[in-house]
């Protein structure tokens, strides 16, 4: 059952990218915070595209256990 009162499920917009992500699951890197699309993005262009995303690195509005609790 969903906490509501559980502040790593607050939905915030991504300063980077606009779009929404829970605040449990921005990622902070070099003194800003990003979406998991900004962060998957960044991973990909780092690795020259050799990397890319798995069925189970997950982006809004699954949170990191996969499980959507926009909606709950």
């Amino acid at each position: 059952m969903l906490n509501k009162k559980d502040e790593m499920l607050e939905i915030v917009i991504c300063k980077d990218c606009k779009s929404k992500e829970y605040y449990g699951a921005m990622i902070w890197y070099e003194g800003h915070t990003y979406c998991r699309k900004c962060t998957y993005d960044r991973w990909m262009k780092e690795s020259n595209y050799k990397w890319k995303p798995s069925n189970t690195d997950y982006v809004f509005p699954k949170y990191i256990d996969g499980i959507d609790y926009f909606n709950s």
